[in-house]
């Protein structure tokens, strides 16, 4: 390998170095710039945390099914805490103002349930494990949506959306050394799938 081909090289590595550092920074401005966008609101993350009434604030204007749009506001659980996740969801659903929203909608992290673990081996003529076990673990993902009422925090409605089942274990399953676990997995629940079970309560 000559010179001026390690020079290359080393500058395509650069370049993708400074493209990745650059995508990381833009996005953590953006979601810091979104919770800035959503300082206002900051009253109704109580709804999340504590999941009582008398949470919210009672500037918010009270909940009416009956009206042409109910302003939501979105939060995403991420670990203890809950982040404002509205640009995620149409513009028309944010409120223009603490005062005009309606409803909270507080978001779970994703959960994994084990739905079946497959062990595979290997035995001799009599029988005998001739090799470690192998496994393939079925998982299938879901969050559960609370919705509350931005004044006052009144529970409105409560959905565990889970996403695809994965497919079922094999009659035969390759792995690629003995004792290995192979996961087997279903889709995400997606911002879409949230967005469509709101949607009702919005319009």
């Amino acid at each position: 390998m000559n010179r001026r081909t390690i020079f290359i090289i080393a500058g395509a590595l650069v370049f993708l170095c400074i493209c990745s550092f650059a995508v990381l920074v833009a996005v953590g401005f953006l979601a810091e710039r979104e919770q800035q966008q959503f300082a206002e609101f900051e009253p109704l993350k109580s709804i999340c945390h504590s999941a009582e009434d008398n949470a919210g604030s009672p500037d918010a204007t009270l909940y009416d099914p009956a009206s042409a749009l109910s302003p939501i506001i979105v939060l995403h659980q991420e670990d203890d805490d809950f982040s404002y996740r509205n640009g995620r969801y149409a513009d028309t659903w944010r409120p223009d103002s603490l005062a005009a929203a309606q409803l909270v909608a507080c978001v779970s992290e994703e959960q994994t349930e084990t739905l079946q673990t497959c062990d595979y081996f290997d035995t001799d003529l009599s029988g005998n494990l001739v090799c470690e076990a192998s496994y393939v673990e079925r998982r299938q993902y879901s969050r559960t949506e609370l919705l509350y009422s931005a004044n006052g925090g009144k529970l409105i409605a409560k959905e565990n959306l889970a996403g695809t089942v994965p497919d079922p274990c094999g009659d035969e399953v390759f792995f690629d050394e003995d004792g290995e676990i192979i996961y087997e997995d279903g889709t995400a629940v997606s911002d879409d799938d949230v967005a469509n079970w709101l949607l009702s309560f919005f319009e």
